[in-house]
């Protein structure tokens, strides 16, 4: 292992065993390539399953701007900040992952190790969602919605990410490409969708709200946004569906709360999506961006996936997606 890491395997070994009181011969890690995302790796321990290890890694695409030492120091930081908003709202903290010790891999700062808690449940892309579920992304939203923006940098002596607010007359009209095209291939059929109108056009049809969006008022009072909501990302108890870890903040930023909307559209629907962002206290504006966002980036991933550069996301689960999205 290695001689194929950027790393030494010997030197992580030595580091997790200062934090769980073990010698770094008695460790075994085993790294988990299909539960990691683009900027981290994720490594299991063989003789204490109540962590993983997170270590983050250059985007293969340059698109970060920043190493892997400040993306880990500001999730770290505002994972603890929601931990605190949910103690104090008598939630339980502990669905938020919670960092023991970091280290240092590499001179240049890109290879850098969290030991962390490894949090019980199933992802939610697995599972179906319960009235539990909704409650959980509720409280999830609200601690999000509730966080002072203006005063959130400094509060965490980091600087965040500002996420770009789309032009989403851009974005629908790449979208209906990519979905023509898709037509055209045979790639996409009533069957994926449950629908039983006509497939030619459907889009047209189901992003017209965009239309409605530019009469409504254009301000967005920035949030604190997740930025990568979506099913492996939210891990739910099996039996009842209740909420049990929130996932990978790396992405986290400040923007607008429509992009977090669009994740729960493409994680739980088009109708409790709705529900929550309404319960939570958005308005039809932002819900309205959000569905749309959705609906287009969805299918924009699947044409990629098929027709594109992409070569590894699922192609099931994107499909899943669409029918989700789609939905009225």
């Amino acid at each position: 292992m290695s001689s194929t890491l950027p790393f030494s395997i010997s030197r992580l070994k030595e580091c997790v065993a200062t934090c769980i009181y073990s010698h770094p011969a008695s460790i075994s890690l085993y790294r988990q390539p299909t539960i990691e995302g683009d900027d981290h790796m994720i490594f299991l321990i063989d003789s204490n399953p109540d962590y993983i290890i997170r270590v983050t890694k250059p985007r293969e695409d340059g698109s970060r701007s920043y190493n892997g030492q400040e993306m880990q120091a500001r999730d770290i930081a505002l994972r603890r900040l929601i931990q605190d908003e949910y103690r104090a709202r008598c939630l339980d903290e502990h669905i938020i992952p919670c960092s023991i010790g970091t280290w240092q891999l590499s001179d240049d700062g890109e290879y850098v190790a969290s030991l962390e808690t490894k949090l019980q449940g199933l992802g939610l892309h697995r599972e179906p969602v319960s009235e539990l579920t909704v409650q959980g992304l509720k409280s999830f939203l609200s601690a999000l919605k509730s966080i002072n923006v203006k005063e959130l940098e400094q509060t965490l002596g980091k600087k965040l990410p500002s996420i770009p607010f789309p032009n989403y007359t851009s974005l629908r009209e790449s979208a209906i490409e990519a979905w023509t095209r898709l037509v055209e291939r045979g790639q996409v059929s009533v069957k994926d969708i449950g629908d039983q109108e006509p497939i030619n056009g459907l889009l047209e049809k189901k992003t017209a709200m965009l239309e409605k969006i530019q009469y409504l008022s254009s301000e967005c009072s920035p949030t604190l946004v997740h930025n990568d909501i979506k099913g492996e990302h939210i891990l739910v108890d099996p039996r009842s569906g209740r909420v049990t870890g929130i996932l990978d903040w790396a992405d986290a930023g400040i923007g607008n709360p429509a992009v977090d909307i669009a994740g729960l559209v493409l994680t739980v629907g088009n109708d409790p999506a709705k529900r929550i962002a309404r319960e939570v206290g958005y308005g039809e504006n932002q819900i309205l961006q959000g569905v749309l966002q959705a609906r287009c980036e969805c299918v924009i991933r699947l044409d990629d996936r098929l027709n594109g550069d992409d070569k590894q996301s699922p192609v099931d689960l994107l499909r899943d997606q669409l029918f989700l999205s789609l939905e009225d």
